[in-house]
């Protein structure tokens, strides 16, 4: 079973996301893919992605963050999309 969407930076604040990721391994979902929705969201999805095999990352900016993508930020989004086990 494939998790196409969640955001793994919002468990953090709840509990462990080491935990959430085991349980669902556990429970037969072999794919995760974390969505990044500004700069900061991005970067903690790769680094998911690269902290665990079954999660993937997908990078942007969502719609509602548009008015903050400046250059400098679409610049370093565009660096993460470098990273293995990564969506657009």
């Amino acid at each position: 079973m494939i998790d196409s969407h969640c955001h793994l930076n919002y468990i953090e604040k709840s509990g462990s996301v080491s935990d959430l990721v085991t349980n669902a391994n556990d429970n037969g979902v072999h794919t995760i893919l974390n969505i990044g929705t500004d700069l900061k969201s991005s970067e903690i999805s790769v680094a998911y992605a690269s902290q665990f095999d079954s999660v993937f990352a997908a990078v942007g900016i969502n719609p509602s963050d548009a008015k903050h993508a400046n250059d400098q930020i679409i610049s370093k989004i565009k660096e993460l999309t470098s990273e293995k086990k990564l969506s657009l």
